[in-house]
């Protein structure tokens, strides 16, 4: 109710859900996936990165999802994600619901450096994606 308004009026950024992308790394990546469920008319996608959420909630956030309108969706994990069978476990509970959603394991642990080399560039290249597939 007032980060979003007050970061459109302050930075000029899109105020339509398309454009509205949300990312969150680990624990931000539950944080964001409880924010995708609860405000999904808010936001037009969802990326998680190493999401920290265990494999017993993968159903359950793979239902509410199901049934929110489509939202372009991307799980990163990587080999040494001490979180990776979690992100697993929801592509799979989302493939079974027919939800289309990316997903990709790459290379490295769950720490710091590996985020900034590689799990931030590969957000943000798919964000990028998303929005030159929408501008005209």
């Amino acid at each position: 109710d007032s980060v979003l308004p007050r970061a459109r009026r302050e930075a000029h950024v899109h105020g339509d859900p398309e454009h509205t992308h949300l990312c969150g790394v680990s624990l931000g990546g539950y944080v964001g996936l409880e924010m995708l469920v609860r405000l999904p008319k808010i936001f037009g996608s969802f990326a998680g990165v190493q999401t920290a959420i265990g494999e017993w909630a993968a159903e359950g956030y793979a239902e509410k999802i199901s049934k929110m309108a489509a939202k372009s969706l991307f799980f990163l994990t990587s080999a040494q994600d001490h979180w990776k069978k979690s992100s697993e476990a929801l592509a799979a509970a989302l493939s079974a619901r027919k939800v289309a959603r990316e997903t990709r394991s790459i290379p490295g642990p769950h720490d710091q450096p590996w985020l900034r080399e590689a799990g931030t560039i590969e957000a943000l290249h798919w964000i990028d994606r998303l929005d030159r597939a929408a501008s005209p």
